[in-house]
């Protein structure tokens, strides 16, 4: 095994005081490579903070605690343009990992099986480590305590990240994206979005608008439900549809009145509910006469995005 094997097994079992004396020896031989930089900044780091974490009560707590410094130290190895080297994925791991753990046993305690609270952020925490079958069993459960659009939306990552070529299981992860998204539009968080093809389409309108990532995260919602429209997501309730009408009705005045800085925000979020009601009066519940009256408003207020969901519906 090599001297680099060796640091990267040390950080994964949260050996940090021996991976940094390893990742020193490497800097003495290559001082220049940037992986062996990173490996020795993040184990120094979490060798001087790991020890005090641990003295959290376990559970919960330890977990929580677990979950801000690894934030913290997030915020500091993206400033030193660490996120994407191997040592800091490993090192992610082990921490996330770890406080999934923690958060595990206060799932496991019965005075804490309907904290739905903890749920997310274990589903969370295992989302970022990549492990989406057990993400998305934890979440399954959380909605069923509590169905919040946090849950909602982590859900619909974990099943759209282990599709692997499902359709069954893309329309789901899918359908619980748009179900978060109808609940609260800012629910979005850029961070976790790994999956395909969500991924995909955060980039892309990313891109589109000029790498302002609030402005990618406003029109998220809608670009994702044009791509989505010719798949079988789940057909929305009665109840549901007049909800969505009614807050469709109620925000269209709003765009004349609203001030200038607003007027995108609310643009974008009445797109994604003409698409919400386009797609189920497509798939679920035809209606020629709606579909006709939500495209041409549609094409009135993003002729861009209306040839996407044209392309995408008939393509």
């Amino acid at each position: 095994m090599t001297s680099a094997q060796e640091a990267q097994e040390a950080l994964a079992a949260g050996e940090f005081a021996r991976a940094k004396d390893i990742y020193g020896s490497l800097l003495e031989e290559y001082p220049e490579e940037s992986d062996y930089i990173c490996g020795f900044y993040t184990s120094a780091y979490w060798d001087n903070r790991h020890s005090m974490i641990l003295e959290a009560p376990p559970g919960k707590a330890r977990g929580s605690a677990l979950v801000e410094a690894w934030d913290q130290f997030e915020a500091l190895a993206n400033d030193k343009e660490f996120s994407g080297l191997s040592s800091f994925r490993t090192a992610m791991r082990s921490i996330l990992g770890r406080a999934a753990e923690e958060f595990r046993l206060s799932f496991q305690d019965s005075g804490l099986t309907h904290d739905s609270r903890t749920l997310a952020e274990l589903g969370r925490c295992l989302i970022r480590i990549e492990d989406y079958a057990n993400a998305a069993e934890i979440l399954h459960f959380a909605r069923k305590v509590r169905s919040t659009p946090e849950v909602l939306f982590l859900l619909g990552e974990a099943l759209c990240a282990s599709a692997a070529g499902d359709p069954e299981t893309l329309a789901k992860g899918l359908s619980y994206y748009r179900d978060a998204f109808i609940l609260e539009p800012d629910i979005i968080d850029p961070s976790l979005i790994a999956s395909h093809p969500a991924s995909d389409v955060f980039t892309r309108v990313y891109e589109e608008k000029d790498q302002n990532k609030e402005l990618a995260s406003v029109w998220f919602p809608a670009k994702l439900m044009s791509l989505a429209q010719r798949l079988p997501l789940r057909r929305l309730l009665p109840e549901e549809v007049k909800e969505i009408s009614k807050d469709l009705a109620r925000l269209s005045p709003d765009l004349e009145r609203v001030v200038e800085k607003y007027k995108e925000r609310v643009r974008a979020r009445i797109c994604f509910f003409i698409l919400v009601l386009l797609q189920h009066h497509y798939l679920h519940d035809y209606n020629e006469e709606a579909i006709q009256e939500l495209e041409t408003r549609l094409a009135e207020l993003d002729a861009h995005l209306y040839k996407e969901y044209r392309d995408y519906l008939h393509g």
